[in-house]
């Protein structure tokens, strides 16, 4: 068995340098992509079999089972990015579609974005195969362990990854543009892709309790901006949101609603800005209080979002994320789940503790 975990993947490390000892764009050409991507599935899937093997060895190792739902939720969106990154033409134009729209934002936003940008059209197949292999390499880890050196670092290596999509990619999550909001994506979807890996690494660490108080802190760097900039999207257009109005794709017909209502929502006056402001207002005391009607209200605020105002995340063209809305909704989820458990437990060990009191006086 070690001797087919090896040759896996020596067989996906010596078809994936392939792609480094040329300079592959020149090699086959925008016109012949398919074999781009031949060359990168020949690699990958040796790796999937290896982490496949490696997932049946170490199934049955403990873990919270919260926990667990969030490792295994993340370790799929990772997976799903990956996939997203990989899209044809994603090398050839990802830079005018995702990285040029905030160079204009102008400030160290349109600073950071002219460098990734730069740096990225210096060979956007190699960077784009690179982003591609971290991200499905985080997915894998996150799908198959829970514990251990390896895992530990990959936590590591994904807050950093997160970091730097969120800096050079989402251009700071539009924190330092105007016109954002929550319902459209910010602060960036990679801040909560980072707040998961730093939940998992805590957990793997037996840290528990800086866990519950670490989400505390989450609220606040999430949700007091995103309170502070949708006041001033309504104070700018006068409890109107049709500035913020963007139709979605929708393939088939399957978000025609969404689109619909998103217009009625965005075009009529006051009620939808009330709505809005209460739904992140009461997320903000929940998750900085602690309390579990935060964690339920930012999850119908994360639903709305994702469904209404963000299609899914996926179906825009060269979309490479579903956006704040799912992870957000997976990180609410959690803690909603966590925080029961943890008040179950409390009230399980008072009672403990009263009856064991009970049975001394008598």
């Amino acid at each position: 068995m070690r001797l087919l975990e090896l040759s896996l993947v020596g067989v996906s490390s010596f078809v994936l340098s392939d792609i480094y000892l040329e300079d592959f764009y020149l090699r086959i050409g925008s016109s012949t992509l398919g074999a781009f991507y031949a060359y990168f599935g020949m690699g990958t899937v040796p790796l999937i079999i290896y982490l496949f093997i490696w997932w049946r060895r170490h199934k049955h190792q403990e873990e919270d089972k919260f926990i667990h739902f969030l490792r295994i939720a993340f370790g799929y969106l990772w997976v799903l990015d990956a996939f997203l990154q990989m899209q044809p033409g994603m090398n050839e134009y990802f830079a005018s579609t995702i990285l040029s729209p905030n160079v204009s934002t102008g400030g160290i936003t349109g600073y950071v974005s002219t460098f990734a940008l730069s740096l990225w059209n210096m060979h956007p197949v190699v960077f784009d195969v690179v982003a591609s292999l971290v991200q499905l390499y985080i997915g894998g880890v996150l799908l198959t362990q829970n514990r251990g050196r390896v895992y530990s670092l990959t936590q590591i290596l994904t807050i950093l990854w997160g970091l730097s999509i969120w800096i050079l990619g989402e251009g700071f999550g539009g924190v330092f543009g105007s016109g954002e909001t929550i319902l459209t994506g910010f602060p960036g979807s990679a801040l909560i892709y980072v707040y998961a890996s730093i939940i998992l690494l805590l957990s793997s660490e037996n840290h528990h309790g800086m866990i519950y108080k670490s989400s505390s802190l989450f609220g606040a760097v999430i949700f007091i901006p995103a309170l502070i900039v949708q006041l001033m999207l309504s104070f700018s257009h006068f409890w109107n949101m049709s500035s913020v109005y963007m139709p979605m794709p929708s393939p088939y017909g399957m978000l025609n609603f969404a689109n619909e209502f998103q217009y009625y929502f965005t075009h009529s006056p006051v009620w939808p800005d009330i709505v809005a402001l209460f739904l992140i207002l009461a997320s903000t005391a929940g998750w900085v209080s602690g309390k579990s009607y935060g964690y339920i209200f930012s999850g119908v605020l994360a639903s709305f979002s994702w469904i209404v105002f963000q299609g899914l995340g996926i179906l825009g063209i060269l979309s490479t994320d579903p956006n704040t809305g799912l992870p957000l909704m997976i990180i609410s989820i959690f803690f909603y789940l966590w925080t029961k458990k943890s008040f179950a437990s409390r009230n399980g060990l008072k009672k403990h503790a009263f009856l064991a009191s009970d049975e001394n006086h008598t």
